[in-house]
């Protein structure tokens, strides 16, 4: 795949403590994926084909706690497939999330090999393989100095000492706000171009 974008979601469906409380992972809206794109193409050139790879889309292979929000997650990673599909008609897009043809293991190697760019939201399942990418391939990687995290000193080496490797930061639905909105709020977020706003650090 020419881009590939890691989108976690299932577990950040749900509040993890009190509303008021900052949040450790969330939604990012699709016009941030249309920017981080379009700046890869910019260096790249024409993006042929992206790749959403995200948790399985079969009920019993996912975590019990998992389970409630199986369906609203096929829905949201759907959603983003069809803007970038508007975005970018020169590409195919694919959803990776079908468990007959999308195992774990091929998740990661499917990242590992992106061809241009590898979009890595709050994760630590996509930074891992953003470290070995080919050098000539570009690795975006989300950080925030304010959301707390074992990795953050990880990333900041990363783009400290790699040079295809960038740290970007946007606006950010936190999952302790997303897990008492309705989901109408949740995809009025996910379809506001306002909250595209990104911060790349090329340097």
């Amino acid at each position: 795949d020419d881009a590939v974008i890691h989108l976690r979601l299932n577990d950040i469906l749900k509040a993890s403590g009190k509303q008021d409380q900052p949040s450790l992972r969330g939604l990012f809206s699709h016009a941030t994926y249309t920017r981080l794109l379009r700046e890869a193409e910019n260096e790249k050139g024409t993006l042929e084909s992206i790749s959403i790879v995200t948790q399985t889309n079969r009920e019993d292979s996912v975590r019990r706690d998992d389970k409630p929000y199986v369906e609203r997650s096929i829905r949201i990673a759907s959603d983003l497939a069809q803007h970038l599909r508007v975005e970018f008609p020169s590409a195919t897009v694919t959803v990776r999330n079908d468990w007959r043809t999308e195992s774990t293991a091929k998740s990661y190697v499917r990242m590992l090999r992106a061809q241009k760019v590898l979009i890595c939201g709050r994760s630590g399942f996509c930074l891992y393989p953003s470290l070995s990418l080919r050098d000539d391939a570009l690795a975006y990687l989300f950080y925030r100095e304010s959301i707390p995290t074992d990795k953050n000193h990880l990333i900041l080496a990363a783009a400290e000492q790699l040079d295809n490797v960038h740290l970007w930061d946007a606006p950010l639905l936190g999952n302790n706000q997303i897990g008492v909105m309705p989901e109408e709020d949740i995809f009025d977020f996910l379809h506001n171009a306002t909250a595209g706003t990104i911060d790349l650090k090329l340097s």
